[in-house]
């Protein structure tokens, strides 16, 4: 259901105008309940460990998609590698590896699979 911009920015108090109120929630959870997700891992490398905080807010941030999380510290080279796997909107996998890969000292790559789901 598409909405003019003008008709909502016109809405009087929403004490008037509960139903069309009603209306635009309906769509937006119906929206989010059948978005399709993606099936992802994302693989990091930790060279910098000052960033180690930011990158586990982000993950922790985004904890709701996350189906399992695997770190390997790998102290002879002095980095730590983190495996993740994700089960969320492709939209939402993009935007949180783009989030992971601009922390300094951190490299991220994501291979997303074939599966799709609007569970």
């Amino acid at each position: 259901m598409q909405i003019p911009y003008w008709c909502i920015l016109s809405l009087p108090h929403p004490s008037g105008c509960g139903f069309l109120l009603d209306k635009i929630t309906y769509a937006i959870k119906e929206k989010e309940e059948y978005m399709e997700t993606r099936v992802a891992v994302m693989s990091i490398i930790v060279e910098n460990n000052d960033t180690v905080e930011e990158l586990n807010a982000l993950l922790h941030k985004h904890g709701e998609y996350i189906i399992g999380r695997m770190g390997i510290p790998y102290r002879k080279r002095g980095i730590s590698i983190i495996s993740i796997a994700l089960d969320a909107p492709q939209d939402t996998i993009a935007a949180l590896s783009g989030k992971v890969g601009s922390l300094p000292g951190i490299s991220v790559k994501t291979a997303y699979s074939g599966v799709k789901s609007n569970e």
